[in-house]
């Protein structure tokens, strides 16, 4: 199978006076400015009573489980847990048209960016999938206050040890992946300015499969 290599999209960072680039993961990742590093994370608990309450509080929607095989191109054969209890997913499993957040408590820039996923979830409801990975944090319970705090309900799954860490190329939060119909997929990790900015990425990327 052929891997895709879609063309590159932009995004810029006014505050730093930095193009950041949306590539594909084969190629060259980027790197997002943060201000905070995430903490040691590998033995984070992420699924107790306590945070199934937050989760419940938050009233963020199910993690579900594709039933696909792995691809060519696809996102690694990582199995993650639902962020405060639920069903564990196989990313090589998921297919799209689908747009994951990748977001973590420590990241300055990251609950900004959390109304923008949750306008699109809404907006493309039925056609588009948005989920979201918590990405190498050691406060799973203040991921959950967070994603309550700015309205956000999509689905979302930890990775508390950094797994996706090399497969992905992670450089930094944000993160955004966008997840074709065949299972392949882009990456980049940058600040999105604006719901205006995510609508042009996505529709740029997945528009011709909505």
């Amino acid at each position: 199978m052929t891997v895709r290599r879609p063309a590159r999209l932009v995004g810029t960072i006014p505050a730093m006076g930095l193009v950041m680039v949306l590539a594909a993961c084969s190629g060259t990742s980027t790197m997002a400015p943060t201000t905070s590093s995430p903490p040691p994370s590998s033995r984070v608990v992420v699924d107790n009573p306590e945070l199934a309450a937050l989760r419940a509080q938050a009233g963020l929607a199910p993690c579900v489980a594709g039933k696909a095989a792995p691809v060519s191109g696809g996102l690694p054969s990582i199995t993650l847990p639902c962020l405060g209890g639920g069903t564990s997913v196989d990313l090589s499993s998921l297919r799209g048209p689908m747009v994951i957040s990748m977001f973590a408590s420590w990241c300055t820039y990251c609950p900004g960016e959390m109304p923008y996923f949750e306008r699109l979830k809404k907006e493309y409801s039925g056609r588009l999938t948005v989920t979201a990975i918590d990405f190498e944090d050691s406060d799973p319970a203040g991921a959950l206050r967070m994603l309550q705090q700015q309205g956000a309900d999509y689905a979302v799954l930890a990775d508390p040890g950094g797994d996706l860490h090399v497969p992905l190329r992670v450089r930094g939060l944000p993160g955004l992946i966008l997840v074709h119909r065949d299972g392949t997929y882009t990456v980049g990790y940058f600040v999105l300015k604006d719901y205006a900015q995510l609508k042009q990425k996505v529709e740029a990327e997945l528009g011709s499969e909505l």
